[in-house]
């Protein structure tokens, strides 16, 4: 995959993180569209000082990446007692 932005993580990094992705096509359940693009999509917002409605639309619709991530921080904080932050 060749980098939109500069911030984008390397085919190595991705090669650690794909295993840990929820909805992969080896799992039950719904499949993920693009994991990698969503995380792309979320460090392009973190390095951009957080605003989603700026997200370029090469990484999808600005308001579908959202609520993704906002689904996945709720679901882990579930699992994890409310300590999202902590985590970093």
């Amino acid at each position: 995959m060749t980098a939109l932005h500069r911030h984008d993580i390397s085919d190595q990094l991705w090669n650690k993180i794909e295993p840990l992705c929820v909805g992969r096509k080896d799992q039950p359940g719904r499949t993920a569209k693009d994991n990698r693009l969503f995380i792309n999509a979320v460090l392009f917002v973190i390095h951009e000082g957080g605003s989603w409605r700026s997200l370029p639309p090469e990484y999808g619709k600005w308001n579908t990446v959202f609520q993704r991530f906002r689904r996945a921080k709720e679901g882990y904080m579930a699992k994890n007692d409310g300590n999202f932050m902590e985590t970093f």
